[in-house]
């Protein structure tokens, strides 16, 4: 096999392959750069009776990451976002038996 042919007709991967390549790719700049949540909805708050999410049932109130979805519990009487991912679930622990 000459450069030539190599040159014109590049080995082709499968396309689920690639995909899979795709993937890992997106993960692991997802890990290196993760998103900041800079755009995000304004506060939501649902009603009694409502079906809620697992972050909307800590107080009742969130809001969303319109970049990467994520949902963010917010606690009105201290003012602040609750992340349960940063160590803070003895805040919802208690949060979640005052509701």
């Amino acid at each position: 096999m000459c450069f030539l042919e190599v040159v014109r007709h590049p080995p082709r991967l499968p396309l689920r392959e690639v995909s899979v390549v795709i993937e890992l790719v997106e993960i692991a700049w997802s890990k290196v750069f993760r998103c900041r949540h800079k755009k995000c909805t304004p506060l939501i708050t649902c009603r009694k009776g409502q079906p809620r999410s697992r972050v909307a049932a800590i107080t009742g109130t969130y809001f969303v990451c319109l970049k990467c979805g994520k949902e963010f519990a917010y606690d009105w009487d201290n003012m602040r976002v609750i992340d349960p991912e940063h160590g803070q679930m003895a805040l919802l622990a208690e949060k979640a038996t005052g509701i």
